[in-house]
């Protein structure tokens, strides 16, 4: 499962948890909300440790941020 987050949900975490899914004894959807309810539950992120992830991978991109005229001008340019 590729990585991604939904509500706040790392879809990562999801996909790893499902892979012992077929051994349990449940069902794809039964394992799917147990999962999604342990996630759920699981004790929110440190948010120091989010931003400092966010700024590491900002700095590997090397990317410009995007402002409100870049996004302007991206959007003026597709709707030609």
């Amino acid at each position: 499962m590729g990585d991604g987050v939904v509500d706040g949900v790392e879809l990562t975490a999801v996909g790893e948890s499902l892979n012992g899914s077929i051994t349990s004894g449940r069902s794809l959807n039964s394992e799917i909300l147990v999962v999604l309810v342990q996630v759920v539950a699981a004790t929110p992120p440190d948010p120091r440790a989010l931003l400092a992830r966010a700024d590491a991978l900002r700095g590997k991109l090397r990317v410009s941020p995007l402002t409100d005229a870049r996004l302007r001008a991206a959007k003026a340019q597709g709707r030609r």
